[in-house]
């Protein structure tokens, strides 16, 4: 009998420690990093702002997108301009900096445009969308893999990365002029989401399971908000009300979208919506959500909201709802990708 009461008294211990350990990780800080501009780039980790990269250029950098390494590595895409030293001519030149220190990438020709718009890190694997010489592309780890051939205009605003398939969504011009919104997977055109009547892009992407959901807009007389599940489309918003999605997220089956519309006063109104539904989000006039993170259920949600004393958009995140200030509304300002870990 003493024998077994040892031995239970010593199991409640172990499986309580095992418990507490658990719940202490459950636990671990949260670090809340947004990309953003006041009167030039802002990075803000909890609400504190950090020092940006700098360029040797003749502009400051244009920054699109943001990621953070398990390890804390911070990672931030975009583009500088740059002057030809013989003809003159400027350019975009694709760049990205890890831990604020330029990365060696690929230097494009003058008469061309590259820019970096989305990125995410994976283990040790970076993976970057874009366009470069009209083309649409992904580069991974540096390696650029061509999505269209640059006849016509295209361009991949986001990229996924689902095991080994590496999934991006934008746009590429048609004959006719029009933007056709797109998903290629692997290199190779996964579908093909708008008719090619009118202008259409996704603007993000979202794999689960495997269901593959992505946002964007058409542009059929008025711009309008579109959800795309395996190719099926659902609109967001009221039938003619502006509206845009600008990013999309999956989580526990539940869709979220974030994004805005536009009022008849033509004043912009920011919009989440979650199963195609708006939340309610206590919100002025000329706001806008631009990005969203989900982290142990709370919902964070970053975007900019018009100051009405000094008639400036000021940049915040909202936790659940909750807003947090990230500038003080002397210049106008907009909180553009957050990334929760």
């Amino acid at each position: 009998m003493r024998n077994f009461m040892l031995f239970t008294i010593a199991s409640v211990l172990f499986f309580s420690c095992k418990k507490n350990k658990a719940d202490d990780t459950s636990l671990a800080a949260t670090n809340i990093y947004v990309l953003g501009n006041d009167d030039g780039a802002v990075l803000f980790k909890n609400g504190v702002s950090r020092p940006m990269p700098s360029s040797t250029f003749i502009y400051p950098p244009k920054f699109n997108a943001i990621d953070v390494a398990n390890n804390g590595d911070i990672y931030i895409c975009g583009y500088e301009n740059n002057r030809d030293a013989v003809s003159g001519a400027e350019y975009d030149w694709a760049s990205y900096w890890k831990n604020g220190t330029k990365q060696l990438f690929s230097s494009p020709q003058p008469s061309s445009a590259s820019i970096i718009t989305d990125i995410k890190v994976i283990g040790n694997d970076v993976y970057m969308a874009g366009i470069d010489a009209n083309k649409a592309v992904v580069w991974k780890n540096g390696m650029a893999v061509n999505l269209t051939n640059g006849i016509r205009w295209a361009s991949a605003k986001s990229i996924f990365v689902n095991g080994t398939d590496v999934y991006a969504g934008g746009f590429e011009v048609n004959l006719a002029g029009y933007q056709v919104a797109k998903i290629w997977k692997n290199g190779l055109t996964h579908s093909v989401l708008s008719n090619g009547a009118y202008n259409a892009s996704v603007t993000s992407i979202f794999i689960n399971g495997t269901d593959v959901y992505a946002c964007g807009y058409e542009t059929d007389g008025i711009d309008r908000a579109v959800v795309w599940k395996n190719g099926v489309k659902n609109y967001l918003g009221a039938m003619g009300i502006i509206c845009k999605a600008n990013q999309i997220l999956v989580e526990n089956n539940d869709v979220h979208v974030v994004g805005y519309e536009t009022l008849p006063s033509t004043l912009s109104k920011a919009k989440y919506w979650k199963n195609g539904v708006s939340v309610a989000i206590d919100l002025g006039y000329q706001s806008v959500f631009n990005s969203i993170a989900i982290k142990n259920g709370d919902v964070y949600i970053t975007g900019s909201e018009n100051n009405s004393s000094t008639s400036r958009s000021v940049a915040k995140y909202w936790k659940n709802g909750v807003a947090t200030i990230l500038s003080d509304g002397t210049l106008n300002a907009r909180a553009d990708k957050i990334i929760v870990k």
